[in-house]
């Protein structure tokens, strides 16, 4: 994903994922971009973790957090406040800069 975006900051990685979710059909919502946070919905799980348990999608959404943080070059703090694994009504998901850059 690094090589593939012009600009390798937080904001640019943070579309990448929303845009590369739109082209695989999984409807997802945007709440907000910034250069420290990035706040989004999902109503598909692409994993087919649905009901599998919230233990099973925090493991599954480490590896998205590793290439976020590999793409961005940042280390990420990732909080799943919604998941469709735990049965909730969609994923809600928050990836945050851990801190500033020097």
């Amino acid at each position: 994903m690094r090589k593939e975006l012009p600009v390798n900051d937080f904001n640019s990685v943070a579309n990448a994922f929303a845009e590369g979710a739109k082209r695989r059909n999984n409807p997802v919502d945007v709440i907000e971009i910034t250069n420290k946070l990035f706040h989004l919905k999902g109503y598909r799980c692409n994993l087919g973790l649905k009901g599998a348990g919230r233990e099973l999608c925090q493991a599954m959404m480490a590896m998205d957090r590793g290439v976020f943080e590999a793409a961005s070059g940042e280390e990420i703090d990732l909080e799943i406040i919604k998941s469709l694994a735990a049965n909730d009504d969609c994923c809600e998901l928050v990836f945050r800069r851990r801190r500033e850059r020097p």
